[in-house]
């Protein structure tokens, strides 16, 4: 491993060895499709059924490949969470088992220089039948249509599912190439727990990272409504306010969001919905690495006039009864408790030392304190409302 991130706080292990590379929206099928490979056999465990019964004997060991971003950085994690063995009777099952254990399963199965076909058509049928029950999601359906109408052309506008017309082209042969492709991929490892008999050995190759933003998009203020044959119609509008993580502004915009839509105590929650009761469903949500606010609704398309109506007036009188000090509380108090995850101590770790510009929590409740209602006027100022997007409720 490149790292060690000793504690003796929680009672499990977590290893982790990730390739990263800058995302590139045409790859986010391939690289889907890897991971389930990755994640079904490997060279010391060669069938599906070997490998779960090795897990699950092992005190049922967590073993999984991810695909995941850190704005426009793609990342393919291996992940094994472990029981910690101090708190275990088995002289076998001991530190040392475990370190070689998740060396032994990042070792795909290959045979003659190729993916296993029988593994490789496997993998595709779990990812094809993921993507058929996707595809019948209204949900995702409506968002992919928000992302494709505001990125279009950007290195934002992709699907980190992937999608079916892709998946069914690749080959085998593919598969393996692209698989040797990301060994070439900037690298890093680390455990995180009561590791203390390890040691590092810091092979990493990773780079200091700090320009991993979405700044591309739509401008212009448009309406935008696409048929679809549901019940309730989902509503999107974007407030573009292109503040990132790097600026002050930032902060006080993620106290805006909270009163705005954040929670089930914010103004369009307690108005538009439990007052009035013209939506299912309304929140909103600050993407950090895209600079925009996303508000989302369920509601009936014959509602839709008086929602957006509410929804201005709340927009243009949100500062009106804003409280600083209970918005800094609010927020401190939702990620006190995230410090207490084995899960943060590693991404804060990653954050903390390579992408440089995503902020650790103990940095973010820093920036908090330091927020002024000035500060607050400066970041709703910047909020521009630049896309309303309707999917569906068609089917009254």
């Amino acid at each position: 491993m490149d790292f060690l991130i000793p504690t003796d706080k929680f009672h499990k292990i977590v290893f982790i060895k990730q390739y990263i590379r800058k995302l590139k929206p045409e790859d986010q099928t391939i690289r889907n499709l890897l991971c389930y490979y990755l994640s079904l056999v490997n060279q010391k465990y060669k069938t599906i059924k070997d490998f779960s019964f090795f897990l699950a004997k092992s005190y049922s060991l967590n073993f999984r490949v991810n695909l995941s971003n850190i704005g426009c950085y793609s990342i393919i994690e291996y992940y094994l969470s472990c029981v910690d063995p101090k708190y275990l009777n088995d002289e076998f099952y001991n530190i040392n088992f475990l370190e070689n254990t998740f060396e032994d399963i990042t070792k795909p199965l290959i045979k003659k220089n190729k993916f296993d076909k029988k593994i490789f058509n496997k993998a595709k049928n779990f990812y094809l039948t993921n993507l058929l029950y996707e595809k019948e999601n209204e949900d995702q359906n409506a968002y992919n249509g928000l992302i494709n109408a505001y990125f279009l052309n950007t290195d934002r506008c992709f699907i980190s599912s992937g999608d079916i017309d892709s998946l069914n082209k690749i080959t085998l042969d593919d598969l393996y190439n692209y698989y040797l492709s990301i060994l070439e991929d900037e690298q890093i490892s680390y455990v995180t727990g009561d590791v203390f008999k390890l040691e590092a050995k810091n092979n990493s190759t990773l780079k200091i990272k700090n320009d991993y933003f979405f700044t591309k998009r739509t401008n212009s203020l448009e309406y935008i409504f696409d048929k679809a044959n549901t019940k309730q119609a989902q509503l999107f509008i974007i407030y573009d306010h292109q503040t990132y993580s790097n600026d002050k502004l930032f902060y006080a915009l993620c106290l805006l969001n909270r009163h705005f839509g954040g929670e089930n105590d914010s103004k369009l929650f307690k108005r538009i919905r439990e007052e009035l009761s013209l939506c299912y469903a309304i929140s909103t949500t600050n993407m950090g690495s895209t600079g925009i606010i996303l508000l989302k609704a369920l509601i009936n398309k014959k509602d839709e006039e008086k929602v957006l109506k509410e929804i201005d007036y709340i927009y243009n009188h949100l500062l009106d009864d804003f409280d600083l000090d209970k918005m800094k509380n609010y927020y401190k108090f939702y990620y006190k408790d995230k410090l207490d995850y084995i899960n943060t101590l590693y991404r804060e770790f990653l954050y903390e030392n390579y992408f440089i510009n995503t902020p650790t929590i103990k940095k973010e409740i820093e920036m908090i304190d330091s927020i002024t209602l000035d500060d607050i006027n400066k970041a709703y100022k910047k909020m521009k409302k630049t896309l309303i997007y309707v999917y569906g409720g068609d089917d009254e």
